[in-house]
């Protein structure tokens, strides 16, 4: 399950729709918007642009649902993609202005290694990088890797107190094995995931969190049983895949095969 939410602005709603112009441009554009108002719980466009003037910065979650319905009344059946990734580029970009740490890297950078010549990187390169990492968070892949994570994270149950033997590193390793789809049930998932990634769409589904330090790893309020139970699921499921693969015969079958990380 995909549960993605937003601050509704100006800026917000000017992002998603030249993202939406540029990867459904054979869609009517005051459809496009309409489908997006509903998919944001907005009756009509002017009243999405309204309350983002009126009452900046007020929530608004995601419904594929009511935006698929909205462009199908219209003769217009698009994917899901578009959407999540457009709305989840501004879930990032807000991300990136409330947490001033957060990088692909995790919070902060991991240490660049120069192995042939030794030379340490100087605070201006550090800097560059640093900026560099958060702009890329903002690509096509990079978000994608957030909604991968993000559909992981919201099956865990929060807990009281924030457990510092968790690691995210070793979390977003279970986040790549795990089976996930678009709402129209597009693969979204097995695939890779960042340990910023992760970060990112953990904070945004609600969790509390405490970085190790010297590390650009994180914990969080996360329970054991749930990241146990997903871990039992996933290793699961890439079994029944294996032997749907083995019986459907070898030129299926995965060369090599991945196995989820230890429950932590």
């Amino acid at each position: 399950m995909l549960s993605l939410s937003i601050s509704i602005t100006p800026e917000a709603i000017g992002s998603i729709e030249s993202d939406l112009a540029k990867t459904l441009y054979e869609v009517n554009p005051l459809h496009r918007v309409e489908a997006l108002a509903r998919g944001l719980g907005f009756s009509t466009y002017a009243s999405m642009l309204a309350a983002s003037k009126s009452s900046p910065g007020s929530t608004a979650v995601f419904d594929w649902k009511a935006a698929d319905e909205c462009l199908k009344t219209h003769g217009f059946t698009v994917p899901a993609e578009p959407f999540f990734v457009a709305i989840g580029r501004v879930a990032i970009q807000q991300l990136l202005v409330r947490e001033a740490q957060l990088t692909t890297d995790g919070m902060g950078l991991n240490p660049l290694h120069r192995p042939l010549t030794g030379k340490r990187e100087d605070r201006k390169e550090y800097a560059a990088r640093f900026q560099r990492c958060r702009e890329e968070f903002k690509g096509d892949h990079e978000v994608k890797q957030f909604l991968r994570a993000l559909a992981f994270v919201t099956n865990i149950r929060r807990v009281e107190t924030i457990n510092r033997t968790l690691s995210s590193y070793r979390l977003k390793h279970n986040a790549e094995r795990f089976s996930s789809t678009y709402p129209d049930g597009t693969r979204l998932g097995p695939d890779y995931v960042s340990n910023g990634a992760l970060i990112a769409a953990a904070i945004h589904a609600g969790f509390q969190y405490w970085k190790h330090p010297g590390t650009t790893e994180v914990a969080f309020n996360m329970s054991r049983e749930s990241i146990g139970t997903l871990y039992v699921e996933t290793q699961e499921a890439e079994k029944r895949d294996k032997e749907r693969r083995l019986a459907a015969g070898p030129g299926l079958a995965s060369s090599k095969e991945h196995q989820p990380s230890a429950p932590l």
